[in-house]
């Protein structure tokens, strides 16, 4: 019985489809470009919201700058007004002296910007006291 299991194990060749010759391996690729296509797709997400959160950065410091110009220039309510034009808004205005600190929020970002005033409301500026 024994003999027999070993003839029939190394004379016979292993089944095959019909129709696909021996060694054929198609199909077998299938599994890898998925893989491809899917981390190629993650890779693209990822690159899309590390691009939209530096936009993001990016237009927070251009409303705090803005801001920090206008609320030097003529007050907090100006600096709120231009904040909420960029689509910001102003968490934080703080004036000391000539000098004007805001702080604004668009989306998820934070910015902070300063701007100081050159002359004092309704006086004489440094440079025409020269």
């Amino acid at each position: 019985m024994e003999l027999w299991n070993v003839q029939h194990r190394i004379g016979r060749r292993p089944r095959r489809r019909a129709g696909r010759a021996a060694g054929d391996d198609r199909g077998s690729a299938l599994p890898l470009v998925v893989l491809v296509v899917v981390a190629l797709a993650m890779t693209s997400l990822l690159v899309a919201r590390l691009g939209a959160a530096a936009t993001d950065r990016a237009e927070a410091q251009a409303a705090a700058d803005a801001s920090a110009l206008a609320g030097a220039a003529e007050g907090e309510a100006a600096a709120r007004s231009v904040a909420k034009a960029n689509g910001a808004r102003i968490t934080a205005y703080v004036t000391e002296g000539l000098d004007t600190e805001v702080t604004v929020v668009l989306g998820v970002a934070r910015a902070t910007a300063r701007a100081t005033r050159l002359t004092e409301p309704g006086g004489v500026g440094e440079a025409e006291r020269r």
